[in-house]
């Protein structure tokens, strides 16, 4: 039997896998046997729900044990969900749900009350803890899935027009398990994993939906995004790994001032999805003398295929080298490789998507990302932004990235978003700002800092 579900769930698995804790979400946990039990209750569920094989439907949830055993039960019986983000705005959570041809939306409990917001369609289900009881369960037949039909469904940002729609295949999952695996950053049996970055992002699904049940190690995951939130689960439940993006562990490092945060079970933190600053990186290992490594990937290749695990501090700020898997470099407008040059990244790897939902399937072993980057004589890549990242200022290249980097030095901002504007020809910058302490933030004396450090 070829079962993407089976590959996964069956790797590592020895006779005392079914009795571990599998997930912890917030105040409940699920050990490996419930969770394939809860997978198979899904399963019938959607059987029936009417939902046929090769059908796409939305799973519009929180991260939880909901929307993991959901994602699981769907792929095992070949139906394919198409994985939505809970910040999407209605017009868009319309969009993507006609785009992608669902036939029906799948809600948790925390979700119920947006319900009455959603008109444009009437198949509308629910998978909480009243549905999952009334459910008799039993074996499930699992369904052939080959390499390369389509098993699920993320969807882009959008930051550059409407949202595409990723579709992968077991062929992904495969790969970012054999490449991500055979790095030195991989992931243990041992494990308590707790993922900080959502679900239906690259990152969030790599991480809670494929590798930490791969390896059989603890995941633990949070319905909310508060950072309060996260301290609790932290001091709980002494995580060993921590994966995330880089305002997450800056929120960390600003509770850290005010509460007892607790990271002494820590062996391996992971950043990815935007510019790591180095000043969090810095303060970090300072504080918890756990280096934070960052990382790089993308939707339509799944998971992280670059990794700097550099300790001497020479390349903070760099993604580093590409994995295992994967063959990258960076091309000038003639697709020539260039070195110590800004270019455009070019990225051949297994793990590469099928195509995106309404177009042409890529037939190819590789595309550009639309990212700019540059290669050091050491053969570290450096993000160098989108191309609208990319701005003069008084005859000069900046970088949106490495001004926000600046200011981030000073004490008292959390966060920062640089914005090039014009009015009248007249380019200007325009800062966005999270600050610890928005009462007592003295203007007057952050903008002699900027003119001190920005010379652009």
């Amino acid at each position: 039997m070829n079962n993407i579900k089976d590959y996964i769930f069956q790797n590592e698995k020895d006779k005392n896998t079914d009795s571990k804790i599998a997930i912890i979400q917030d105040h409940q946990s699920i050990t490996y046997s419930e969770l394939e039990n809860l997978i198979d209750k899904f399963s019938l569920k959607l059987i029936l729900d009417g939902v046929e094989k090769g059908s796409f439907i939305a799973l519009y949830m929180t991260d939880s044990i909901d929307l993991i055993s959901s994602f699981w039960g769907a792929i095992q019986i070949g139906v394919i969900p198409v994985l939505i983000n809970i910040k999407t705005s209605l017009p868009i959570l319309e969009y993507i749900y006609k785009n992608s041809n669902c036939t029906a939306m799948y809600l948790n409990k925390t979700m119920k009350d947006k319900e009455s917001e959603i008109n444009f369609t009437n198949n509308i289900y629910y998978w909480s803890d009243f549905e999952q009881k009334q459910i008799c369960w039993r074996k499930v037949k699992l369904i052939e899935n080959t390499e390369t039909q389509p098993i699920f469904v993320l969807y882009t940002s959008g930051s550059t027009g409407k949202p595409k729609g990723v579709i992968h295949s077991q062929k992904s999952i495969k790969a970012i398990c054999e490449n991500y695996q055979y790095t030195n950053c991989r992931f243990q049996k041992e494990d308590t994993i707790f993922s900080m970055s959502k679900i239906p992002f690259a990152l969030g699904v790599g991480t809670s939906c494929i590798l930490s049940q791969y390896c059989k190690a603890t995941l633990i995951i949070s319905e909310f995004e508060i950072i309060s939130n996260i301290q609790k689960l932290a001091n709980k439940n002494s995580p060993t790994v921590l994966v995330g993006v880089p305002s997450i562990y800056s929120s960390l490092l600003d509770l850290f001032s005010k509460n007892n945060l607790l990271f002494e079970s820590l062996r391996l933190c992971i950043c990815c999805g935007e510019p790591l600053p180095p000043i969090v990186s810095e303060k970090w290992k300072d504080r918890y003398d756990v280096p934070l490594f960052e990382g790089m990937g993308t939707s339509e290749f799944l998971y992280i295929f670059f990794l700097n695990t550099d300790k001497t501090g020479k390349k903070v700020g760099s993604v580093g080298i590409p994995i295992s898997g994967y063959q990258t470099s960076v091309l000038d407008e003639l697709e020539n490789p260039i070195i110590n040059r800004i270019g455009n990244l070019y990225i051949e790897g297994s793990s590469i998507m099928k195509g995106y939902i309404g177009q042409t399937p890529i037939q190819d072993k590789g595309m550009y990302t639309g990212d700019k980057f540059k290669i050091d004589l050491d053969g570290y890549y450096w993000y160098m932004g989108r191309t609208n990242d990319l701005f003069k200022i008084n005859g000069e290249w900046c970088k949106a990235s490495d001004i926000e980097f600046l200011i981030l030095n000073y004490e008292e901002i959390i966060e920062a978003a640089v914005d090039l504007q014009s009015n009248n020809s007249l380019n200007y910058l325009v800062y966005y700002l999270v600050v610890s302490n928005p009462l007592s933030f003295n203007v007057t004396n952050f903008k002699r800092f900027l003119r001190k450090k920005i010379e652009c």
